[in-house]
């Protein structure tokens, strides 16, 4: 629900350090037949639109908003998080960055994060 992975992944790259896999470890899941919490689109394009702000370029930013514009709510969700100080943060997380996101996809290509 939250991008977190994602989030700590390329906050990392950017800041200049390394992220590394360690295949000797071992993570399990706990899978549930029901989540003991609600999770609505909401709050899914809420998280998708602060890691968006905090760590692209405006050009990137542009191209994934709309793309997700058509989302119910989308106005009001993109709203929030402006009101919820996502760019001071993004302030904040550039003036730390050593690389760009362009950099960033440089290195790691993926389909559909390019733009």
């Amino acid at each position: 629900m939250g991008e977190e992975d994602s989030e700590i992944s390329i906050r990392t790259w950017l800041m200049g350090y390394r992220v590394l896999c360690d295949p000797s470890i071992r993570v399990g899941h706990l899978f549930r037949g029901s989540h003991p919490y609600n999770i609505n689109w909401a709050d899914i394009i809420y998280n998708k639109i602060r890691f968006i702000f905090s760590h692209f370029s405006n050009e990137r930013i542009t191209n994934h908003l709309r793309a997700i514009s058509s989302v119910p709510d989308f106005t009001n969700i993109l709203l929030m998080v402006l009101q919820n100080g996502v760019l001071d943060r993004r302030i904040d997380l550039f003036n730390k960055r050593v690389h760009t996101d362009d950099w960033f996809f440089e290195k790691f290509p993926m389909n559909g994060w390019t733009n």
